[in-house]
C-alpha cells in the first residue's frame, strides 16, 4: 500500500496592513509565495473588505485554525497585536520576525514559550529561509 503524504501544515501570516509601506507589502507577498511551497497559507481579507466586524472574525478565526502563526512585527499594528494575543491564548506555535533596526515592542520578543521562535532579519529572503527551516523542523513530512 502506498504511503500517504501528511497534510501540509496551515500557516497564518499576520502583519501590519493599514499603515504599511508598499515595499513592505511586496515583501509580505514574497513571503506568502515562498511559504506556500511548504504549507497551506491562509488568506487575510485585507483593507478593502466592507465590514470591519467580518475582518475581525475572519482574522481571529484564521489564528485559531492555523498550525503555526507567523507575525511580521516590523511595522506597528493593533490588529496584529490582537492576533498575537489570540495565538498565545490558543497555545499556537509562533514565529515572530522583524526587520533589523525596526522599533518593536519588547513584549512580543519577550514571550518565553518553547514554541515561540524569533528573528531580526536583514532581508526578506533571510526571513523566508528561517520560516521554511522552522516549518520543516516542526512539521516533518515523514
Amino acid at each position: 500500500m502506498p504511503k500517504q503524504r501528511k497534510k501540509k501544515p496551515t500557516i497564518y501570516l499576520g502583519c501590519a496592513l493599514t499603515l504599511a509601506p508598499k515595499s513592505f507589502l511586496k515583501d509580505i507577498e514574497y513571503l506568502r509565495e515562498e511559504i506556500s511551497k511548504h504549507a497551506t497559507v491562509l488568506d487575510f481579507l485585507g483593507l478593502h473588505h466592507p465590514s470591519a466586524g467580518e475582518v475581525f472574525q475572519y482574522d481571529t478565526n484564521c489564528v485559531r485554525r492555523c498550525d503555526l502563526f507567523v507575525a511580521n512585527v516590523t511595522h506597528p499594528s493593533l490588529g496584529l497585536g490582537v492576533e498575537f494575543g489570540v495565538a498565545v491564548e490558543n497555545r499556537k506555535r509562533i514565529i515572530t520576525i522583524a526587520e533589523e533596526g525596526a522599533t518593536v515592542s519588547r513584549f512580543v520578543f519577550g514571550y518565553g514559550d518553547p514554541y515561540h521562535y524569533s528573528l531580526r532579519y536583514k532581508n526578506i529572503k533571510q526571513a523566508s529561509r528561517f520560516i521554511i527551516k522552522k516549518i520543516k523542523e516542526l512539521f516533518p513530512e515523514d
